[in-house]
């Protein structure tokens, strides 16, 4: 896989997504905790099983819904760019949707909070069975290579997403400024998976890699 296939479109559009991913899964997993006690004044070992079942979601999610995609898959009733697509793009706008709905629904009840979450969680699951199997669609010689290029990239919201958010709190902004970035970021990553995904291969011919062995001997 040359340069120019690891930054097409197809190929920053999963990068994209997988930003998004990173950046919501670890900002909400760092302050939440600090949510919970500053706002929604819950006990620190009852808040952490709030946590744990948004966790838990995600589990059963994921375990339910790979089942179900791959018989959708092998059946014909859905393409596997359909696949990738309702998953990666719905399951980011549901990530979205649950931190929008903690940004203008005032409340200081931990269960709507853990609502939220878990239904952000839900969608987090989904969102990671589209882009990461959109990697392994795009290249079967370099996938190695096209992910370690991802993670790279992905890290970068892990640590720009916590200093960030430490910032937004101390302005005027506070938590619902934090939870409008987050849903913004996801928009961002959706509009742009939406525009630029795709499943097919980016991995030159056979006859070409043929070709070139030969040239070299």
């Amino acid at each position: 896989m040359c340069i120019r296939d690891r930054f097409s479109p197809s190929s920053i559009a999963v990068y994209g997504a997988h930003m998004a991913y990173n950046s919501y899964r670890y900002t909400l997993s760092a302050w939440m905790p600090t949510y919970y006690d500053t706002v929604l004044h819950t006990d620190p070992q009852l808040a952490g099983l709030h946590l744990c079942l948004a966790e838990l979601t995600a589990f059963v999610t994921t375990l339910g819904l790979k089942a179900k995609l791959d018989t959708l898959v092998t059946s014909g009733q859905m393409s596997t760019r359909g696949v990738r697509m309702c998953c990666c793009a719905g399951g980011t706008s549901l990530m979205a949707g649950a931190v929008v709905a903690l940004a203008v629904v005032p409340t200081t009840h931990p269960l709507f909070t853990t609502l939220c979450l878990c239904v952000g969680w839900v969608g987090l699951a989904a969102a990671a069975l589209g882009w990461s199997g959109n990697y392994l669609d795009l290249t079967k010689q370099s996938a190695g290579m096209l992910m370690g290029v991802g993670n790279t990239l992905a890290t970068l919201p892990t640590f720009a997403s916590p200093l960030i958010t430490a910032k937004i709190l101390e302005s005027s902004a506070g938590w619902s400024g934090v939870f409008c970035m987050l849903a913004g970021f996801n928009m961002v990553a959706v509009a742009v998976y939406c525009l630029f995904s795709n499943t097919e291969c980016l991995d030159p011919p056979p006859e070409l890699n043929e070709n070139a062995g030969k040239k070299q001997d």
